[in-house]
């Protein structure tokens, strides 16, 4: 009995889904790896895990992997920064309430707001 062989693009989805969409991708005629740039063969299962196992895929791997993780830290860090910025602006406003000095009289309440989301707009705007 002959084997059914099965269609381009269902073949090339079935690697995506078992190699991983951060690994490949596919148009339905070719399997295109993320990490490496390049199209992979892919007329057998064997191509594509020879691709996977050789040293230029895994030293991309690698690579970007630990541009992710300097992405994510880089974001850490901004929170951090934004935080303590907040702080900041939270110790400055107890002081001001505990050196009792009332400057709810000299000073508009839209003007305190305005002056708030000044202080804390550029930080937001790094968080995008």
């Amino acid at each position: 009995m002959s084997k059914v062989k099965q269609h381009l693009s269902s073949r090339l989805n079935c690697f995506v889904s078992e190699f991983g969409a951060r690994m490949s991708s596919t148009d339905g005629k070719v399997l295109y790896c993320n990490y490496c740039d390049v199209k992979v063969g892919s007329e057998k299962r064997f191509n594509v895990t020879q691709h996977i196992n050789t040293d230029k895929h895994k030293n991309f791997v690698k690579r970007k992997e630990k541009n992710q993780n300097a992405l994510e830290l880089g974001k850490v860090q901004q929170l951090v920064c934004v935080v303590r910025n907040l702080l900041s602006l939270v110790n400055v406003c107890r002081s001001v309430s505990i050196a009792t000095i009332t400057i709810v009289y000299s000073v508009e309440v839209p003007t305190c707001q305005t002056l708030i989301l000044f202080c804390i707009q550029p930080f937001s705007h790094r968080m995008l």
